[in-house]
């Protein structure tokens, strides 16, 4: 007797099963499998595969991706809320209906209700909600390139930083072997009567001062590759450094002037783009707390079957469709408290955002200047080390007419030594501020990384 139902029932759950999100290929199936960090993966001196390597590993990068997947569901659920829902209810038992002047009924009952409801309007809360949640996973998409960016320059600082400690070190080490030498050749000499014993004393100072600037050049790179492992999950060896290659300007991406820079971060900055998307989630909150004034209509569409249900015997079907509404008369105000907060959320939102405008303009500014200043004192280092290495050169020269002391040799060599380490660092902390600020930009990408063989 309850063939029908049951057919009905059986087809209904296979279209709820073939529409169910399970059997959907979703677009962050992808995004899913790359969130696993790689197991055994070998390490690369390459800036662009260590790179890419670390996007694919870091665990915040990793999390804003799961909170871009969020996000994306969360849309198709607010889709859903514009698409007809079918639902089937049911409830069977032993049913006793005492009846006055006629004859009880006692029965084993049961009913089943399959009911289609489709929506014709909310007057813009539906419409509200699916704008919003596409706005929200635009926001997600913005915070993940915000993250990235972040990494990236992050990676690319610290690679900078063991690179410079490097340099710094092999200069040092070499003005203290050049001091050594010399400090042999001194000693040679005042042992043959040729040479002062106050050139020896002052020989060894310098070479004193050369073994702390070592030493201390040793301490920086120990703190480079802390700092390298801090962001890459490894702790470089000594010879994985000594492959590390130094960084080219990001000179595709830097503007000349600083107005256009500027420019380029407001609208391109991650913080920014994810503060608009604050003010403009906000505003459709206000559309959608509006809603709530205004009835909602759908179309629906209802079968029932009984069988001994309230006190009828035997079975019994009901088919009805039409139009059905809901209007709240009176929620206490709750409504227009819901459109106040939202207003008020909004006037913050759009304040954060001139807040944020500026603050970013200032990160741009300071990054500029940051930029030009490091790359005058480059050039003015390295003029300095030019000048030094020809001093040097004259100094050898004089040294062989018998001019000039060994220890005047000495101070020109140490002196041109320490200018070419001093130019190197400089050199390296100018790119350092030539990727931060691309980052102030929003123009920091993967792609600045690739070698001329990775095009």
């Amino acid at each position: 007797m309850i063939k029908k139902p049951i057919l009905v029932l059986t087809i209904v759950f296979s279209v709820c099963c073939f529409l169910s999100p399970l059997h959907a290929t979703s677009p962050s199936a992808e995004m899913t499998k790359t969130a696993e960090a790689p197991q055994g993966v070998t390490f690369s001196t390459d800036p662009h595969t260590l790179l890419s390597q670390l996007l694919n590993t870091h665990q915040e990068v990793q999390a804003y991706k799961n909170r871009v997947i969020s996000a994306e569901n969360e849309l198709r659920q607010s889709i859903g809320l514009y698409l007809p829902s079918l639902d089937l209810y049911g409830d069977a038992g032993k049913e006793a209906i005492e009846k006055e002047d006629q004859v009880n009924s006692y029965h084993w009952r049961h009913e089943l209700t399959l009911k289609a409801t489709q929506l014709l309007t909310d007057f813009g809360k539906t419409t509200g909600t699916i704008k919003r949640d596409q706005v929200a996973l635009e926001q997600a998409l913005a915070s993940l390139d915000g993250i990235t960016q972040q990494t990236l320059r992050d990676g690319i600082t610290a690679y900078i930083q063991v690179v410079r400690a490097r340099e710094r070190l092999k200069t040092a080490r070499y003005s203290e072997s050049r001091i050594k030498a010399l400090t042999g050749v001194e000693k040679a000499l005042v042992e043959k009567g040729a040479g002062l014993t106050s050139d020896v004393l002052q020989a060894k100072s310098q070479l004193a001062g050369a073994m702390a600037l070592r030493v201390e050049a040793q301490g920086e790179l120990k703190l480079a590759k802390n700092r390298f492992q801090a962001v890459f999950y490894h702790h470089p060896t000594d010879e994985e450094v000594a492959a590390f290659i130094e960084l080219p300007l990001p000179d595709a991406v830097l503007p000349a002037q600083l107005e256009p820079a500027v420019a380029i971060a407001m609208g391109n900055n991650p913080e920014i783009q994810i503060n608009k998307y604050d003010l403009d989630m906000s505003r459709k909150d206000i559309t959608i707390s509006k809603a709530a004034y205004f009835p909602t209509a759908s179309l629906f569409g209802e079968y029932i079957h009984a069988d001994n249900n309230d006190g009828f015997d035997k079975q019994r079907k009901d088919y009805s469709f039409g139009i059905e509404f809901s209007y709240n008369l009176y929620s206490g105000g709750s409504d227009v408290a819901a459109v106040r907060s939202a207003q008020a959320i909004t006037t913050a939102a759009a304040t954060h955002l001139e807040h944020s405008r500026k603050l970013v303009e200032e990160q741009v500014r300071n990054s500029w200047e940051q930029y030009l200043t490091l790359t005058e004192r480059k050039e003015l280092l390295d003029q300095q080390a030019d000048i030094l290495r020809n001093f040097l050169e004259l100094a050898k020269k004089e040294r062989k007419m018998g001019t000039r002391s060994l220890l005047d040799v000495l101070n020109g060599e140490v002196n041109y030594i320490n200018a070419q380490g001093t130019a190197i660092a400089a050199r390296e902390d100018m790119k350092i501020a030539a990727y931060n600020l691309v980052f102030a930009m929003g123009q920091m990408d993967i792609d600045l990384f690739k070698s001329d063989t990775q095009e």
